[in-house]
C-alpha cells in the first residue's frame, strides 16, 4: 500500500506539472494570438473606420445627387407638359372686338401708346397650309408710340397670351421731337374661326 500511495504522490506532482505546463502554453498561445492575430485584426478595424466613415459620407452624397436629379426630372416633365396643355386659341368673328380690347389693355400695362388700329380680313387664295373653309386670316395694324424695351414688352405679351398672335412685320421710325420714344408701325397677324 505504501508502494500505491508514494507512486500516487508521485503521479500528482507530475500531474501539476502537466497542469501548470498546459497553463503555461496556453498563456503563451493567447499571448501570440492577441499579439499576431486579433492586434491585426484590431489595427484593421481601426484603419477600416475612416474608410468606412467616407463611404457613408459619399452614399449620403450620392443619394442628395439622385434626390435632385429625379427633383429635376420631374420638374422637367413638368414643364414639358405644360406648354402642351396651354394650347393657343384660335378667337371667332364675333371675338374680334374682344381681341382687339385686350391689345389695348396689353399696350396699356407696357406702357406702349396706340396712335391708331385697324383690323381687316385677308383674302388670299393660299392661306400657309390653313384650311379655307375653317379659318380666316385677320391683319392687324397698329400706330404706336414707345421705346424699344417696352415695345419688345409689349411683342412678347402678345405673343404669350392666350389668343394665336403672331407679328407679321413692324418698322420703327425716329421721332424729332422726343428721340427717346419711337413711332412704330406694327403689323399682326390671327386667324378667326368661321
Amino acid at each position: 500500500m505504501m508502494n500505491l500511495l508514494n507512486k500516487f504522490k508521485l503521479d500528482n506532482k507530475l500531474d501539476n506539472k502537466k497542469i501548470y505546463l498546459i497553463i503555461l502554453v496556453f498563456i503563451i498561445l493567447v499571448f501570440l494570438d492577441f499579439t499576431f492575430v486579433i492586434g491585426r485584426q484590431l489595427q484593421n478595424i481601426k484603419n477600416i473606420q475612416p474608410k468606412i466613415i467616407k463611404l457613408k459620407k459619399d452614399l449620403d452624397t450620392l443619394n442628395r445627387d439622385l434626390a435632385k436629379i429625379q427633383e429635376l426630372k420631374n420638374k422637367q416633365a413638368g414643364a414639358n407638359q405644360k406648354p402642351a396643355s396651354k394650347a393657343k386659341k384660335i378667337i371667332s368673328d364675333s371675338e374680334t372686338v374682344s381681341l382687339l380690347q385686350d391689345i389695348s389693355e396689353v399696350a396699356n400695362i407696357d406702357g406702349v401708346q396706340i396712335m391708331q388700329i385697324r383690323s381687316s380680313k385677308e383674302t388670299r387664295s393660299i392661306q400657309e397650309g390653313l384650311s379655307m373653309d375653317k379659318f380666316t386670316p385677320l391683319i392687324i395694324t397698329l400706330d404706336l408710340v414707345s421705346n424699344y424695351h417696352r415695345f419688345g414688352k409689349f411683342i412678347n405679351d402678345l405673343e404669350n397670351s392666350q389668343t394665336f398672335i403672331a407679328v407679321q412685320s413692324f418698322r420703327i421710325n425716329s421721332q424729332q421731337s422726343d428721340y427717346i420714344k419711337q413711332r412704330i408701325s406694327l403689323v399682326l397677324k390671327t386667324y378667326v374661326s368661321k
